[in-house]
């Protein structure tokens, strides 16, 4: 997700992330997040979410549910941009993390470096890389961290 992001706590355990997406966003890469279900709801545009289940058209005023631990990618199956509001329960840590996560994005910043930085510093990492196994993830991102601060990488943006 590269737009506008605002996140906030629902009351009840959740994670509200609030996003924005032009019309040429290519959405987001197969990942998942282990901890956390994600329920995706779509404000404005379509959104195209797939699943190894297989893939879910939501449209404006729809929405669906991706529980934890499932890898999924979404993104943008309209000619315009869009809106969706997606809400990780339970919420963690994951506000940092997905709000620097969206701004690197944004500014052309999420590598693989960045990613490994940001998911040191997470209690509940919030973001992992489907195709990967987690464990050798959770190595590299160990090794790669120091490596990023080198580089001149920041945790938070």
């Amino acid at each position: 997700m590269i737009g506008e992001v605002s996140c906030d706590y629902n009351g009840v355990g959740g994670l509200v992330i609030k996003d924005s997406f032009p019309d040429d966003w290519e959405g987001t890469p197969w990942h998942l997040h282990p901890y956390q279900s994600a329920l995706i709801e779509v404000k404005l545009g379509i959104v195209c979410i797939e699943t190894k289940a297989g893939v879910e058209i939501v449209g404006a005023g729809e929405s669906y549910v991706i529980p934890a631990g499932i890898a999924h990618r979404i993104h943008n199956e309209a000619l315009d941009g869009g809106q969706i509001e997606l809400t990780l329960t339970p919420s963690y840590d994951g506000e940092m993390f997905l709000q620097g996560l969206a701004n690197c994005a944004r500014h052309g910043k999420s590598s693989l470096l960045q990613i490994a930085l940001m998911n040191r510093l997470s209690d509940h990492p919030g973001f992992y890389y489907a195709r990967i196994p987690i464990w050798l993830q959770n190595g590299l991102f160990m090794l790669l961290a120091p490596v990023a601060r080198l580089l001149g990488y920041k945790a938070r943006y």
